[in-house]
C-alpha cells in the first residue's frame, strides 16, 4: 500500500503535488472544523486516504467523465487547488496559470520571441526550488495557453482577478488569449467581494490574493458576484491595455491607483535595506541572518505586491553591490544568510 502510494506520488509533477497538498489540507480543515461525531470525522480521513492510495486510477477515470458546465481562469496553481475543492471540479473546468506577471519581462509574452526572453531572464534570474524552471516551467505554461485558447464557445468563463499587479496583469493577458471566442464572461474580484459579502460592522478585512479566501466564502463569491458579462467595449478596453503592457521593456510592476505602472527592478531595495536594519537592531551582536528572515519581514508590508523569488533576487543584487556581507551558497534563501556591510 505504502509502494502504491508513493509511486503515485512520484508520477505527480511538483506542482501537482503541491495542488495535491492544499486540497487535501483545506479539507482536513472542514472536517476539523465541523460539528460530526468522531467516528464521521475518522471516516473522512480515510477517505482522504484511499483517495492519495489510488490517486492516478482516480484521476484517470475522472477526467474522462468530466462534463464542465463552466471554465474558471486564476493566477496561480494554488489558488486553482483552493477553486477545486470549493466548487468541485465535475462541473468547472479550472485552469490555474503556472506563472507570476509581477516580475519578469511582459514583452511580446503573447509570441514565441517574447515567451523564449521571458523564460531565459526567470532562468537567469529567479531562484526556485526542485529546478522548476528548467524542468516544468515551459510546458506548463503552454499548456495552460493552449487550454485557455482552446476553450469551449458554448460555456462561459470566469475570470478570477484581485488587487494585486499579478492577478490585474492575468485578467488582461487572458481576455487577449481569448479575443477571438464569444463566451460569455465573467469577473469576480476577490478583494472587492470579500468586502461585499464579509465584511461586518465589527470586522473589516483586506485580502490581496484570491488564494487568501477561504472555500466557503469563494463558494459564495461565485454563486452572488456573478454579475453581467463583460461587455464587447471593456473586453476591448482590457485586451489593448494588455497590448500597451506588452510593448514595455522593464521587468517590475506594481498595482498603485488602480492600474499596472512598470517601475525600476530596484524598487523595492530601500525597504529591504530598511528591513535588515531594523533586525539587526534586535540583535545584541550584529550578526548574519537567513535571507528568508529579512524576505518574510518584509512580504508582511508589501503584501501583495511581489513574490520571495523577486525579493531573494533583489537580496543577491545588494551583495553583489556590496551592500550585503554573505556566508553560504546563494542557491536559495534558506541556504545563505546576509548582514549589512559597516560603513567605512
Amino acid at each position: 500500500m505504502i509502494e502504491e502510494l508513493r509511486d503515485n506520488i512520484d508520477k505527480l509533477s511538483n506542482s501537482e503535488a503541491k495542488s495535491v497538498l492544499l486540497q487535501m489540507i483545506l479539507r482536513l480543515q472542514v472536517v476539523l472544523e465541523s460539528k460530526e461525531s468522531q467516528e464521521e470525522k475518522l471516516n473522512e480521513v480515510e477517505n482522504l486516504y484511499n483517495e492519495m492510495v489510488h490517486l492516478s486510477q482516480a484521476k484517470d477515470k475522472y477526467e474522462g467523465m468530466q462534463e464542465h458546465q463552466t471554465i474558471h481562469l486564476v493566477c496561480g496553481e494554488s489558488p486553482a487547488g483552493a477553486l477545486r475543492y470549493s466548487l468541485g471540479s465535475h462541473q468547472n473546468k479550472i485552469i490555474g496559470f503556472p506563472d507570476f506577471f509581477a516580475e519578469g519581462p511582459l514583452k511580446n509574452l503573447h509570441n514565441e520571441e517574447g515567451f523564449r526572453k521571458r523564460h531565459q531572464w526567470l532562468m537567469e534570474h529567479i531562484n526556485m526550488e526542485m529546478d522548476y524552471l528548467e524542468d516544468e516551467y515551459e510546458n506548463r505554461f503552454r499548456k495552460a495557453v493552449e487550454q485557455i485558447k482552446n476553450s469551449p464557445e458554448n460555456l462561459p468563463i470566469i475570470i478570477w482577478t484581485s488587487e494585486n499587479v499579478n492577478e490585474q496583469i492575468g485578467l488582461r493577458y487572458f481576455l487577449y488569449l481569448l479575443q477571438n471566442h464569444d463566451n460569455e464572461i465573467y469577473v469576480i474580484n476577490t478583494t472587492l467581494a470579500y468586502k461585499e459579502l464579509m465584511d461586518t460592522d465589527e470586522i473589516q478585512y483586506f485580502i490581496f490574493h484570491t488564494g487568501e479566501a477561504h472555500p466557503d466564502q469563494i463558494s459564495a463569491m461565485n454563486e452572488q458576484k456573478r454579475s453581467k458579462p463583460l461587455t464587447i467595449e471593456v473586453r476591448h478596453m482590457y485586451q489593448n491595455e494588455w497590448v500597451e503592457l506588452s510593448k514595455t521593456d522593464g521587468v517590475l510592476r506594481i498595482w498603485k491607483e488602480n492600474k499596472v505602472q512598470t517601475v525600476s527592478e530596484d524598487y523595492f531595495d530601500s525597504q529591504i535595506i530598511h528591513t535588515a536594519k531594523n533586525l539587526h537592531s534586535q540583535q545584541e551582536q550584529v550578526g548574519f541572518m537567513k535571507s528568508g528572515r529579512i524576505i518574510g519581514d518584509l512580504l508582511g508590508h508589501v503584501a501583495g505586491q511581489i513574490g520571495d523569488a523577486f525579493l531573494e533576487y533583489r537580496i543577491r543584487c545588494l551583495v553583489y553591490k556590496g551592500v550585503f556581507e554573505i556566508k553560504g551558497v546563494p542557491k536559495g534563501m534558506r541556504y545563505y544568510s546576509v548582514r549589512l556591510k559597516d560603513k567605512e
